[in-house]
């Protein structure tokens, strides 16, 4: 009997273990059913830049050959399992699919060359054509934001590309796509102040690009699509937030018409997210599915362009309208945009409001006495002033560092930094215009290295004006 219930207990317990084994498994290893993983490596670049990268490719668990498709990463590190989703949606079409993790020689905040992710990508093809499974004549690329750009410099390089996919492709240079959003971003948080956002977003664009803190920010991706003869499916979603798609979409369309390639359809995903996830947030966060259309469009399409019938010029979907257009003047600078110019500035201003305390250390030792009321007011000068420009680049540089994520609370539609700063730019234009005042009632009560104090404050106040009309801190 003790037997008997040993053994009924054993089978109890094995049978609750699988239970909770199909319940917990991963969604995605419970997929794998209709195809194989297989990891690889490959290798790209050149000189410093020769790098071997990982990747897995996903095969479908059917016999012959199968088309074949390599997903371009969008902005940033690129791990490949950010395109699992993706992934699993080719392979589930029927395609051999590979997806690989970025490089990482070349490739960071401060430096890129699309040049070189293409040839990544292209590398990545050669690897997958080898496969005895794949129809050499049937790769093709699906390239997401960042990789909208790659993509197409990788099919206008290489013949082997048999048609080409993007989602979120900006047809805009890199800087005039990243200002557009940031700008996006400061709407969507309460910001409603113009000059607020002129200063941070436009103005900040320019230094950013001067200063070489934007790599290929001027990157033009129109000569290239130009060279496009491929099958195109390009993806937007209706409220993409990211990439302007009313612009990117016009400018595509009529650069392929104009160039001939006649191949070209345009599919708008309604209430879709610049990934093409179903929309939360008007479009500033993701739900975790894609919209329904995505897939189905897609499938409808690659089936088309494998049976050799690709559609012909084709819209699919209503085309979204822009709140506002994407600004290309970014990359025009005047002399006064330059990171130089700017620069030299703030070394200015550290020098007179930094100077001011350290002549005083050596004025201790002087025996005639200068007003204190003049004193007071230089001090406060001196404060006020370094504090502006301080606080100034330090929120500028956050906002461009990390995209428009920290801004702060909200509070008569602008930020409280941003009106923080606002006052003591105030404050700072008003000291000088009361020192300069007292310093005439007192001025023969001031000493030497005072007055050489005093004219260095009253000085660089003065330039602090025009310094803060053009970033629009005296402005509403």
């Amino acid at each position: 009997m003790s037997k008997c219930i040993n053994k009924a207990s054993l089978i109890s317990a094995f049978l609750l273990v699988a239970l909770l084994f199909q319940l917990f498994i991963p969604t995605s290893y419970a997929a794998n059913k209709s195809y194989q993983e297989e990891k690889i490596t490959f290798q790209s670049g050149t000189g410093p830049y020769r790098e071997t990268l990982n990747g897995t490719v996903l095969v479908p668990n059917t016999s012959g050959l199968h088309p074949a498709i390599v997903l371009v990463h969008g902005a940033g590190k690129g791990d490949q399992m950010e395109l699992r989703k993706e992934a699993e949606m080719f392979v589930r079409a029927g395609m051999v699919t590979l997806i690989y993790n970025k490089r990482t020689k070349g490739y960071s905040k401060t430096e890129r060359s699309y040049q070189l992710l293409a040839d990544d990508v292209i590398a990545a093809m050669k690897t997958i054509s080898t496969r005895p499974d794949v129809d050499t004549k049937k790769i093709g690329l699906w390239g997401f934001s960042e990789g909208g750009w790659v993509a197409p410099l990788a099919a206008s390089k290489s013949k082997q590309v048999a048609f080409m996919i993007t989602i979120g492709a900006p047809l805009v240079k890199p800087l005039q796509q990243q200002t557009w959003s940031l700008e996006n971003r400061l709407h969507h948080i309460g910001v409603t102040s113009d000059a607020m956002i002129q200063s941070l977003a436009r103005n900040g664009a320019k230094f950013v690009y001067s200063a070489g803190l934007f790599p290929e920010a001027a990157y033009d991706p129109v000569p290239v699509m130009k060279q496009i003869k491929q099958p195109v499916l390009a993806i937007w979603g209706s409220q993409d937030r990211i990439v302007p798609p009313e612009e990117s979409s016009q400018i595509m369309k009529k650069i392929l018409n104009t160039s001939g390639n006649y191949y070209n359809t345009m599919l708008f995903l309604k209430d879709a997210t610049h990934e093409g996830f179903q929309s939360s947030e008007d479009g500033f966060a993701n739900t975790p599915s894609f919209t329904a259309d995505y897939e189905k469009e897609l499938n409808t399409w690659l089936d088309q362009v494998l049976k050799g019938n690709p559609p012909v010029s084709k819209v699919i979907g209503q085309t979204p309208t822009q709140e506002r257009l994407s600004p290309p003047e970014v990359t025009s600078l005047h002399w006064y945009d330059s990171a130089k110019f700017q620069l030299k500035l703030i070394l200015f201003f550290l020098i007179v409001f930094i100077g001011y305390f350290i002549i005083g250390i050596f004025n201790r030792k002087s025996k005639s006495a200068t007003a204190p009321l003049v004193q007071k007011w230089a001090k406060h000068l001196a404060i006020s002033g370094l504090v502006t420009v301080l606080l100034f680049w330090a929120y500028l540089l956050l906002i461009w560092f990390f995209g428009g994520q920290i801004v702060g609370y909200i509070m008569l539609g602008r930020s409280i930094f941003w009106l923080l700063i606002q006052l003591l730019t105030i404050s700072t234009c008003l000291f000088t215009l009361w020192l300069i005042m007292v310093w005439w009632k007192n001025r023969t009560c001031v000493r030497l290295l005072d007055k050489i104090r005093f004219s260095l404050l009253v000085l660089g106040g003065i330039v602090l004006l025009p310094w803060a009309l053009y970033w629009q801190l005296l402005f509403s």
